[in-house]
């Protein structure tokens, strides 16, 4: 019968290993007489020896030099009682001791999106929410073009524009899937980045408005930044979750990384392309009121009735 079981994550691995021992005690070093040998060069040749008593498992610290830290706490004697579960480093190597009935954490469900793509009604709300997602995009279109003239074509390429993107990112990642995974999930890819398509249309006007509010034409590119980079790094999370096997951590690293560098591109074009001198500088913000043309506007004639003070000339000076 197992009596101790040890979790080893060495200074030089990535991914801590695990072993179980049938009899105590545990003798943990470099040396090759050991029970349990490390290749960590901050471990002493004979390091520590595990036995167990009424109390739990007890730890003696053979050597001295490096000694041993409980939970990160240095040791001072060199016989030590932990309980199951305790972190035990010897050198620059984290020791996890564990007793046989000691509790593990909640199995984690398999891959949700994988459960949800065999499901009918999954698939009609992902088609479903392309279609106000389209919705968005046209408004948006349709309240920033402020002239009759070519709106159904400006109309028909934010459409064609929006398919292309949804159809071309859901099926690279679905080729990404099958080819990982053998499952292409494409229904799950596409109710992802429409979602992504609907919030950054919804609120794409936002920067404008609180930079015009201000007026810091400085203060939209930030907004701009920050609010489309978190969008597409929600985006590229879960799209990599639902592909790959990737844990988060990585998906975390490698979602701030390209992150990074996408903007780091993006300032250095922008510095690149800047005039020294604008004859005519522009303003960065572009107010798009979201009800602006869904009421009748003023003529011209309208207009300067309203506004005649403005124009009055002023009575010439009495010489």
């Amino acid at each position: 019968m197992v009596k101790c079981i040890l979790e080893v994550l060495e200074r030089n691995r990535s991914e801590p290993r695990i072993y179980t021992f049938d009899t105590l005690p545990v003798r943990v070093g470099r040396g090759y007489r050991n029970d349990l040998i490390l290749t960590d060069p901050f471990v002493s040749p004979e390091h520590l020896v595990i036995t167990e008593d009424e109390q739990g498992f007890v730890i003696e610290d053979l050597a001295g030099e490096n000694g041993i830290l409980i939970n990160g706490r240095k040791v001072k004697d060199r016989v030590v009682h932990i309980q199951s579960g305790e972190m035990v480093k010897a050198g620059g190597s984290n020791l996890r001791i564990l007793s046989p009935d000691h509790p593990v954490v909640p199995t984690v469900v398999f891959n949700f999106m994988a459960r949800a793509e065999k499901s009918i009604l999954f698939r009609f709300c992902a088609w479903g929410l392309f279609v106000p997602a389209m919705g968005v995009v046209v408004l948006d279109e349709y309240l920033t073009t402020f002239s009759p003239v070519g709106l159904k074509g400006e109309l028909s390429r934010a459409v064609t524009a929006m398919m292309i993107l949804c159809f071309l990112w859901a099926g690279f990642w679905a080729l990404v899937g099958y080819a990982v995974q053998r499952r292409a999930m494409f229904h799950a890819q596409l109710f992802i980045v429409t979602a992504f398509v609907f919030a950054i249309s919804s609120v794409s006007f936002i920067p404008e408005y609180v930079a015009f509010a201000l007026n810091t034409p400085v203060l939209v590119k930030i907004l701009n930044y920050m609010g489309n980079s978190a969008l597409f790094a929600v985006l590229l999370f879960y799209s990599l979750g639902i592909a790959t096997s990737v844990k988060k951590r990585s998906r975390l690293i490698i979602v701030f990384s390209m992150i990074a560098v996408v903007c780091g591109l993006d300032g250095m074009s922008h510095v690149a392309e800047r005039d020294d001198f604008k004859a005519t500088p522009q303003f960065s913000a572009l107010v798009k009121p979201p009800y602006v043309q869904l009421v009748s506007g003023s003529s011209v004639s309208e207009f300067l009735e309203k506004s005649e003070d403005v124009f009055v000339k002023a009575a010439p000076a009495k010489e």
